[in-house]
């Protein structure tokens, strides 16, 4: 009977068969092997088996916490292949099933790339504390420019230690990194004055701005009046929203 299930669930046939995933996962971890052999051979290619393997993978380390860690290694690599978007996104929720384990292997993978980086940045934020912050701040290190992504990994973790590096190399003129900012100062209770002047300096990026209009032509002048900066009233507005999460 087990046998035959999984031969169900590997096998070729279209749709989510969510009956025979929750029945495979119930087996428990003595036949885990088999899912991840089906993950490991089709993590580049997307196949519905593989798809129904990574969902049993998810209830299996739910239903029997603690039994699954060998799962971590071929989920992660199933998310590297970057060109199946479906296997990365039912990887992602099997890892945050199997717990905090998963933080030290991702951090060996953190900077392979941007599309896995945010998926692994999604399963860490799960995970929000030091050593999950430390080790996106960590693979930023000698990055001139920070993405978006990682901007909002880093406020979804809401470690405070990331206020100060994000202060260090970000423009106050970036929206996202703004709010990310404003929403862990609040969430944390950290001094506003370091916060402040760095918001206050997003003046001197307003001059600076106003003196390279001034010497292109005005198509280029209008497409410059449009850059976003943090204005008073989207600073009241993102400050209302950390309030609102702080609270909760």
């Amino acid at each position: 009977y087990p046998e035959r299930l999984l031969d169900v669930l590997l096998g070729d046939l279209r749709g989510y068969m969510d009956d025979v995933t929750e029945s495979v996962a119930s087996l428990g971890p003595d036949y885990l092997p088999r899912l991840l052999e089906k993950i490991d051979e089709n993590a580049s290619a997307f196949t519905w088996g593989a798809l129904r393997a990574a969902n049993s993978v998810k209830l299996m380390a739910e239903r029997f916490p603690g039994e699954c860690d060998s799962a971590i290694l071929s989920l992660i690599e199933a998310i590297d292949c970057e060109a199946n978007g479906e296997m990365a996104e039912a990887c992602k929720p099997a890892l945050i099933a199997i717990g905090p384990n998963v933080i030290e292997h991702i951090a060996r993978y953190i900077g392979a790339g941007a599309n896995m980086d945010t998926c692994l940045g999604e399963v860490l934020a799960a995970f929000p504390t030091e050593r999950s912050a430390e080790i996106i701040m960590d693979s930023l290190e000698d990055e001139d420019y920070i993405e978006g992504s990682y901007i909002s990994t880093l406020e979804a973790i809401g470690h405070p230690d990331s206020v100060n590096f994000l202060i260090d190399r970000c423009d106050p003129d970036n929206l996202t990194a703004v709010e990310a900012v404003l929403t862990l100062s609040a969430i944390n209770d950290i001094d506003r004055s370091a916060v402040d002047t760095w918001l206050d300096s997003v003046e001197e990026t307003r001059a600076l701005r106003l003196q390279r209009m001034q010497r292109k032509p005005d198509f280029v002048r209008r497409i410059d009046q449009i850059e976003a900066t943090p204005s008073s009233a989207s600073k009241k507005k993102i400050l209302s929203k950390a309030e609102k999460k702080k609270r909760a």
